[in-house]
């Protein structure tokens, strides 16, 4: 009897043993609310490339084209429509626009010109040439609408002067956009419009 006594008490203070050391843990202590920090990318460059229809295509004549515009029967001293234009869309972030275009070139030898480049657009590069890539003169700014920037040119045509059939190129446009942002200037954001153009 006085062993399950004595067993009974040791229990008891180890309880008590136990409670005694928790209670001595209690650290003072506090913690603030969460504070989020939200990341958002600045919003997209996005473009189009468009020109007039001559109605040669699936486009009324008049109305806007991406597929370009097929020139048949063209006579000498006739311009006709061919304006290739950039359009940024809104809500895209503050850019600089390029458009690099082939076939102008081999073409104004044999007497199909253009009517000159917009003085809006600057070459790049110090060649004489037609062909190549050019820059609009100053940086798109963001809008709540999409920004019409001017063609690179307006019309083509046969100059006077030829009279015999002519053999003529392709000409190609392409346009390309990128942010000013990040960018010391427009020469370093050159370098990532020719990668674009090279590489696609």
């Amino acid at each position: 009897m006085k062993n399950k006594k004595l067993v009974s008490m040791v229990v008891s203070l180890s309880l008590v043993g136990l409670i005694g050391v928790g209670s001595t843990m209690a650290y003072l202590s506090s913690i603030t609310a969460t504070i989020t920090n939200t990341f958002t990318v600045g919003s997209n460059v996005a473009i189009t490339l468009h020109e007039t229809s001559n109605g040669t295509n699936e486009v009324t004549a008049g109305e806007e084209t991406t597929t370009g515009n097929e020139y048949t029967g063209m006579m000498p001293g006739v311009n006709e429509i061919k304006d290739p234009t950039v359009v940024v869309a809104a809500n895209s972030s503050e850019t600089y626009v390029y458009m690099e275009v082939k076939g102008l070139d081999a073409n104004d030898l044999v007497g199909l010109k253009i009517d000159g480049i917009d003085n809006n657009w600057k070459k790049v590069g110090t060649d004489n040439t037609l062909d190549g890539i050019y820059v609009y003169k100053t940086k798109v700014a963001s809008a709540t609408t999409p920004t019409e920037l001017a063609p690179l040119f307006k019309t083509i045509g046969l100059a006077n002067t030829v009279n015999e059939k002519v053999e003529v190129k392709d000409i190609t446009v392409r346009a390309a956009a990128i942010q000013s942002a990040g960018f010391e200037n427009e020469a370093a954001a050159r370098a990532e419009a020719v990668k674009l153009f090279t590489e696609k």
